[in-house]
């Protein structure tokens, strides 16, 4: 399919299925209502698969990709979407989710146990593309639509490979705060304890939640001020007050999808949390303090707070997404992978999926050559300040080394 196609409907593929695409933008827009309702009924997605995540990327992000968003329909109603974009390059056709190009976990929306639904998605995949590369470069391992999808897809002719792409840590606790904390040792409850104490004599201390309607513009900036401050800042994150995370950030509070937690400390603001959230399932994605104030420790105390909040209303499950930081390992209870997929049909395709995917995944076999071009990698980021979105220029000073422990790490 090229993406100058319009909008087009395929055949019925399955009893009492009928597949679409959609490759324009106001065909787009008009699955506003049906994507939501479709999303609240999906046990187990993220807001990153919901409408208005999606809206927000393609309206900033899509460079020259084209849409190719793929929806099932049974008797009119809207069961299963595959959110797709595509573009052409060395010749091969590209596929890649919605959002690829972020920190977010991706893939199909499919009702829980509806496997025909996830079958009819490869289908309308493999028809649209006979020959093409499908590259989802992160997923969660527990998701069962895309491993239906896959399967499905191979039995179509398709190559596949995955590869667990990064270790995801979260805490998975259902009978509140006070169960969590009673796992903890003594020690760590009293240091807890301590360092909340040692943060209030040194000023007033007030940590509010932002959601709703709250989470307004004024609220997206003074996170950005306190990121400015961070040594998030200095690691080249891309600024919360972009034009993207502006418009994102109201949109998902509005929809119930995103909580922002604010620390002050002596009238000024000291530390936030940015947390995404879905049913009774949270994602941690981004932490921040301010590096001035690190030998108080702000981001463990803010971050004890927002554990008691989620746990203490009935929420089972904190995600902090992708990462390995220190922080993260003292709050989780539990680990799990975040996955990274490509499939491919036909010759030129099957040498494209090796360039960066199934390379990376190669190169994670030998420590040595990984580390080498990490650290590669990170040297512009030293030099200039800047990271993939980040043209900002700018080095802030060092953190304090006492609160290295504390320190938050983002999506």
């Amino acid at each position: 399919m090229h993406s100058s196609l319009p909008s087009a409907t395929l055949p019925v593929i399955a009893s009492g299925l009928e597949a679409a695409v959609v490759s324009d933008q106001a065909a787009f827009e008009a699955l506003a209502e049906d994507w939501r309702a479709l999303f609240d009924t999906c046990s187990g997605l993220t807001a990153f698969q919901s409408f208005v995540w999606n809206q927000v990327w393609l309206r900033h992000r899509r460079g020259a990709c084209s849409l190719a968003v793929i929806t099932l329909r049974e008797k009119g109603r809207l069961v299963g979407i595959g959110p797709f974009v595509t573009e052409r390059r060395g010749g091969v056709q590209r596929v890649y989710p919605i959002g690829y190009d972020e920190f977010a976990y991706l893939g199909p929306l499919v009702p829980p146990g509806r496997d025909d639904v996830a079958q009819a998605i490869a289908t309308a995949l493999a028809g649209c593309f006979p020959c093409g590369l499908l590259h989802i470069p992160y997923f969660q391992c527990r998701d069962e639509g895309l491993a239906v999808m896959l399967a499905h897809l191979t039995t179509l002719g398709w190559s596949s490979c995955s590869w667990a792409r990064n270790i995801c840590h979260y805490l998975y606790e259902t009978e509140g705060y006070e169960k969590f904390l009673a796992a903890k040792s003594s020690k760590v409850r009293y240091n807890l304890k301590r360092e909340r104490k040692k943060l209030e004599e040194a000023g007033p201390v007030e940590i509010r939640l932002y959601q709703g309607a709250e989470l307004d513009e004024q609220v997206v900036g003074r996170v950005e001020a306190i990121q400015k401050r961070s040594w998030l800042f200095r690691r080249g994150q891309e600024p919360l007050g972009s034009p993207f995370y502006r418009e994102l950030l109201p949109a998902l509070g509005r929809q119930q999808l995103a909580d922002v937690y604010l620390m002050t400390h002596g009238g000024k603001d000291m530390a936030f949390v940015l947390n995404f959230r879905k049913d009774r399932e949270n994602l941690c994605s981004c932490v921040g303090f301010d590096e001035a104030l690190a030998q108080l420790s702000p981001g463990k105390a803010l971050m004890n707070s927002v554990v008691k909040t989620i746990l203490d209303r009935g929420d089972h499950a904190l995600d902090f997404l992708f990462g390995d930081a220190e922080y993260k390992q003292f709050w989780a209870t539990r680990s799990k992978f975040a996955m990274e997929l490509v499939a491919w049909k036909g010759v030129a395709a099957n040498v494209h999926s090796w360039f960066p995917a199934r390379l990376r995944a190669w190169v994670k076999r030998f420590p040595k050559v990984k580390d080498t071009l990490k650290q590669l990698r990170r040297l512009p980021r030293r030099l200039i300040g800047s990271g993939r979105h980040n043209a900002a220029g700018g080095v802030p000073p060092a953190p304090s080394e006492a609160d290295t422990s504390a320190k938050g790490d983002s999506a």
